[in-house]
């Protein structure tokens, strides 16, 4: 017996889609929004045996709209960080401002050259 599948229509309306066949099964959703992060209930009736249920929260990501570096004092010299401030606008979740110099996390308190 082929494996059928059904969701919500008030839920996804037609922008789910269940892939029975795939290893693990998938359910795919698509186009996917802010307002679908959610906790969902999953439920599988198998014909011969229990259903099962399972709890699945669904987590949007959306990049930032708006990335600045402003300097604070110009002309900004080359290894000054602390002349330099990051705005970042937008996005779910927030986003984390990290630096790095050669590779490496650079501390925000620190100034170029101090190891």
């Amino acid at each position: 017996m082929r494996p059928s599948g059904w969701s919500d229509a008030s839920v996804f309306g037609d922008r789910a889609r269940y892939l029975p066949l795939e290893h693990p099964p998938v359910l795919l959703v698509s186009n996917v929004s802010t307002l679908d992060a959610r906790l969902y209930r999953c439920r599988v009736d198998y014909h011969k045996s229990n259903s099962r249920q399972a709890w699945v929260r669904l987590s949007t990501i959306v990049p930032p709209t708006r990335i600045e570096v402003v300097a604070r004092m110009t002309p900004v010299e080359l290894g000054q960080n602390n002349d330099v401030v990051c705005r970042v606008s937008g996005g779910t979740p927030l986003a984390r401002v990290v630096w790095l110099q050669d590779g490496q996390t650079v501390d925000s308190n620190s100034t170029a050259g101090e190891g």
